[in-house]
């Protein structure tokens, strides 16, 4: 089975300053502020991205998302499996991926996360992008046995 993992969080509320001003105090995050209000939050390494924000119905909420390889896939297994989809495949501006969101069979909701081809945010190679540089990599060479050279007898 492939690899999916949390990529991205998001928390909003209805007072995405104090929400900013509170993870920031908290946690040390490194905050960029955004328009509109609210702040993205830097990925640290061990660790990921997010945002802080207000939410859109004014409720507090956390979601995280899981990055697939094929968005329209994954929700499909979803559904089947009992979910249901909740955000149909969004384009992100600047060509940064694909978002969705399902809700689980306990009502949690989910978003996925789909790279743009060839890209994976994680850092994982996607499979297509693994593919070509195993294609692209030279043949290794086989270590040759070591003979020993002939001496020349000295007359």
């Amino acid at each position: 089975m492939a690899h999916h993992p949390v990529t991205h969080f998001e928390i909003q509320g209805p007072d995405p300053t104090a929400l900013t001003a509170f993870y920031s105090g908290v946690f040390g995050w490194k905050l960029s502020e955004m328009p509109g209000g609210g702040a993205m939050v830097a990925p640290t390494r061990p660790g990921i991205g997010g945002d802080i924000g207000a939410s859109p119905n004014g409720t507090a909420h956390l979601t995280f998302y899981v990055e697939t390889s094929d968005i329209r896939e994954t929700l499909s297994r979803i559904e089947q499996s009992g979910g249901r989809k909740l955000l149909e495949p969004v384009q992100l501006p600047g060509n940064l991926g694909v978002i969705a969101q399902f809700e689980d069979p306990a009502g949690n909701v989910v978003g996925l996360f789909q790279p743009p081809p060839g890209r994976a945010v994680s850092g994982a190679t996607t499979e297509k992008a693994r593919k070509r540089k195993v294609a692209r990599k030279p043949a290794r060479k086989t270590a040759r046995k070591s003979v020993p050279k002939r001496r020349l007898k000295r007359r």
